[in-house]
């Protein structure tokens, strides 16, 4: 439950409800049904400081489907 609402908190600009999931022992590097895992959700919304602090707590890139990368670039694409 608690990792689930880190994966659906992460698409939000809500830094400290991240930082209290984490501290409360939400998983950053659990998929939910999606296959999706936290760190691409805010980043596929442009909340890089989110993104940033999923990295600090070892939240590992090469689960994602997608690189960093690719997903900056795509929400590049979008705001232009």
């Amino acid at each position: 439950m608690i990792t689930s609402q880190l994966i659906n908190t992460a698409g939000q600009s809500d830094i400290e409800t991240i930082k209290t999931l984490i501290h409360g022992g939400a998983d950053v590097n659990a998929k939910n049904p999606y296959e999706k895992t936290p760190l691409p959700v805010a980043f596929w919304r442009g909340h890089i400081e989110i993104a940033f602090e999923f990295f600090c707590w070892r939240a590992a890139p090469s689960l994602t489907r997608k690189t960093p990368k690719t997903a900056a670039r795509r929400y590049h694409k979008q705001s232009e």
